[in-house]
């Protein structure tokens, strides 16, 4: 999940220890552009949106779990981006960003512009890496409250370089602006069968907006923008199986009301599965406030098992790390709730977890077993709704398995 190659320790200790002693102070968006260039015209452009901030609680040293963003875009397509992400350090010390902004550089610019919602809007195209490649980008981005701390979210993905961060922002604000007309979206769903999935499905649209369905049952999604949108099931048990397309493609109508549905077919259950993995996604040092997360479980489709989630960016006034705890036998408060095979590769599980300061709370974990080196390949990313909290990517070490008996 790495942005960019290149990580060493020794070199910028002396430079994390200047700028402590300074203050970090400096500017995340580069320098505006000359007013004397010319810009694409973007006259015609009708809905914008804008965002200043970071995600992440990191501070902005190098090695923190920080992400800072500067974008103005509009519907043109057209506009600037700045990404600057303190976990990805070079071996001189600095930092990793990406730069698009045809005003400066115009191998650069926005090329996509999609209002997948009320709120949030996706757009893409080009930026030039701080160590000079040219790479394609694809942002999230959307405005859900106002101030936009712990409302508002962000989220980029370099498909080219296997990169994606996302999260509510920890500082700053998204403004979407002159937002286009919208329609209503209802999904349905039809299950037939045996052993029914007891804790029903997902849908999401535009893999942003999400709500729980049951077997045989409804969900309306207002304020989707005219147009095209992508519909997924997901959270399917391991003995059933969809239908049809999934995710299947949908066209919504301004002012108007379209439906869709999911036909889903269940089987007996002669099998369990079982997952398992042990490993660490981000930096190699297991030391507070370094970009690093820890799992380590063990779980079945029969809902027994363990599992333990450390998150070393998550630092308490002791100097302990954040962690998330699930066993029933040592805290009967805590277990699995939910289990179901996603995919040929992959497993999604859930229940309630313990956390390090002692609160209970519901989460979900996907587990992908894609190589049998695990590292490099095998993906982990867990989800706590209502903290908020999300992280996850590529294992840097360690591997997670999937099997049945």
């Amino acid at each position: 999940m790495h942005l960019y190659n290149g990580r060493t320790f020794a070199p910028y200790l002396a430079l994390v220890t200047a700028m402590l002693a300074a203050g970090c102070n400096d500017s995340m968006a580069p320098n505006p552009p000359d007013p004397g260039i010319p810009v694409l015209a973007e006259v015609s452009a009708s809905v914008s949106i804008a965002g200043s901030g970071a995600i992440g609680s990191g501070l902005a040293i190098p090695l923190a779990n920080r992400q800072e963003f500067d974008f103005d875009v509009t519907d043109g397509p057209g506009g600037r981006l700045f990404l600057r992400d303190w976990s990805v350090v070079r071996a001189n010390g600095s930092v990793g960003s990406i730069t698009a902004d045809p005003a400066v550089d115009a191998a650069t610019g926005i090329n996509s512009f999609t209002q997948t919602s009320a709120a949030c809007v996706n757009f893409g195209g080009v930026g030039r890496l701080d160590t000079g490649e040219l790479e394609s980008f694809s942002v999230i981005a959307c405005d859900n409250g106002s101030p936009g701390t712990g409302e508002d979210s962000f989220d980029i993905s370099l498909p080219g370089r296997g990169y994606r961060r996302w999260g509510t922002l920890s500082s700053g604000e998204i403004t979407l602006s002159g937002s286009t007309a919208t329609g209503t979206l209802d999904v349905t769903t039809a299950t037939s069968g045996s052993d029914l999935d007891p804790d029903g499905y997902t849908v999401t649209v535009d893999g942003t907006t999400s709500q729980a369905i049951g077997t045989n049952d409804a969900a309306r999604f207002g304020g989707l923008a005219e147009g095209s949108h992508t519909v997924q099931l997901t959270g399917v048990a391991a003995n059933c199986t969809v239908s049809g397309s999934n995710p299947q493609s949908v066209t919504v109508t301004a002012g108007s009301l379209t439906t869709t549905g999911f036909s889903v077919s269940c089987g007996t259950i002669s099998t369990v599965t079982r997952v398992r993995g042990l490993g660490a996604i981000g930096s190699p040092l297991a030391l507070p406030y370094m970009n690093r997360l820890e799992f380590d479980f063990d779980v079945t489709s029969a809902l027994t098992g363990r599992a333990v989630v450390r998150d070393y960016s998550k630092v308490r006034n002791d100097g302990s790390v954040g962690s998330l705890t699930v066993d029933a036998a040592a805290d009967p408060a805590t277990g699995f709730s939910s289990f179901s095979r996603t995919s040929a590769a992959c497993v999604r599980f859930g229940g309630i977890g313990r956390h390090d300061l002692g609160y209970l709370y519901a989460f979900t974990i996907d587990a992908c077993d894609y190589s049998p080196g695990g590292a490099g390949a095998d993906t982990f990313h867990i989800d706590v709704p209502d903290r908020p909290y999300s992280n996850g990517g590529t294992l840097t070490e360690g591997n997670i398995t999937i099997s049945t008996s």
